[in-house]
């Protein structure tokens, strides 16, 4: 270990020192990239909003069976979709989400 300066090299959880590379992927591979959640939410607000732009869109003289059977697939899909990124996100360990988490009183 190097020696170091107190109060000039300050240090506190080793942030920059060198770690064993196989501790470095077991914690990677339980880590959710930030990326695949800002995907995750993208769809899911794309989801959430296509019924009601496709109420805006859809001439309602047209055909209501039509209209209604092609709501409630989107619906359906909005809710399956949401239930299953409850889940993998309630799953996934990531500094931000244990923020959120931690927030909404979720406990492990």
């Amino acid at each position: 270990m190097k020696d170091r300066k107190p109060f000039t090299e300050y240090d506190i959880y080793d942030l920059n020192s060198k770690i064993d590379s196989k501790i470095k992927k077991r914690v990677m591979t339980q880590t959710m990239p930030l990326k695949l959640v800002k995907y995750t939410f993208g769809v899911l607000f794309i989801l959430f909003v296509s019924p009601i732009l496709f109420l805006f869109s859809y001439d309602m003289n047209y055909e209501p069976i039509l209209m209604s059977s092609i709501l409630l697939s989107e619906c359906f899909v909005f809710l399956i979709f949401s239930a299953l990124a409850g889940i993998v996100l309630s799953i996934s360990k990531n500094p931000k989400l244990q923020e959120i988490k931690n927030f909404f009183g979720y406990v492990d």
